[in-house]
C-alpha cells in the first residue's frame, strides 16, 4: 500500500456478510438465510471496490435474491463510482437503493442471453429520479430483436450503438486515475477491431 498510495481494493462482501463503511461487518443476511433454511448461492458472491486516484470500479458477482434485501444492504456499504458491473447479468438485480448509492457513469453487463438485463432492471438503471446524472448502460450485446421489443422505452437512448451487434468492452484507466476510456472491440471474430472509443473524466 505504501508503494501505491493511489490504489486500493476494498472487499465489501462475501458469504452473506457485508463490510459497512465504518468497518463493521453486517452478518444479518446470513442469519436470515439460516432462519429460513434457504441459502442462495448468488447472495454468497464476493464483491469489491477498486480505487485508483479519482476512479472507482464496482464489481459484485451474481447478487440477485429479491425479497431478502441483499442489494439494499449492499447499498449501505458503497458510494459513488465511475464504472459498475451490473449484478447477475442484469437478471432480477440492481435494486433502486443500490443504483442510487453507486450513481455510476457507466453500467456494464456481461450478457449472452436475451433474458439478461431484464426490462425492469433497465428501468431502474435509467431512472433519473434515482439520480439525475448522465449515464450509459452497456450490455455486451443489444440485438435488433431486443431493440424492437424495447422500442420507445427510456433506456434505449442510454445504450451505445457500438454494442448493438455485440462488442467486448474494455475500460482503460491511465496513470493517476483522473480520466478513463471505454473501448468497444468487435466480437464477431478474433480480430479485436476497434469499433469506438469514449473518454471520460473521473
Amino acid at each position: 500500500a505504501s508503494r501505491y498510495p493511489g490504489f486500493s481494493i476494498r472487499n465489501i462482501c462475501g458469504n452473506g456478510r457485508v463490510l459497512m463503511k465504518d468497518g463493521s461487518v453486517d452478518a444479518s443476511l446470513n442469519a436470515l438465510y439460516r432462519e429460513k433454511r434457504r441459502y442462495c448461492e448468488n447472495a454468497m458472491s464476493i464483491g469489491h471496490l477498486f480505487r485508483y486516484g479519482a476512479f472507482t470500479f464496482y464489481s459484485a458477482g451474481d447478487f440477485s435474491d429479491p425479497g431478502f434485501g441483499v442489494e439494499e444492504k449492499m447499498a449501505q456499504a458503497v458510494g459513488r463510482v465511475q464504472v459498475a458491473k451490473i449484478n447477475h447479468h442484469g437478471y432480477k438485480s440492481m435494486a433502486s437503493e443500490l443504483v442510487g448509492a453507486l450513481r455510476a457513469r457507466v453500467w456494464i453487463a456481461n450478457v449472452w442471453d436475451q433474458l439478461h438485463v431484464l426490462a425492469e432492471t433497465m428501468g431502474r438503471l435509467c431512472d433519473r429520479t434515482t439520480y439525475p446524472d448522465e449515464r450509459l448502460i452497456v450490455p455486451g450485446i443489444f440485438t435488433k430483436e431486443r431493440r424492437a421489443e424495447d422500442a420507445g422505452k427510456p433506456w434505449v437512448k442510454d445504450v451505445p450503438p457500438e454494442v448493438y451487434e455485440a462488442a467486448h468492452v474494455v475500460i482503460d484507466v491511465p496513470p493517476g486515475g483522473e480520466t478513463y476510456a471505454m473501448t468497444f472491440l468487435g466480437a464477431a471474430d478474433e480480430k479485436m477491431t476497434v469499433r469506438g472509443v469514449m473518454h471520460f473524466k473521473s
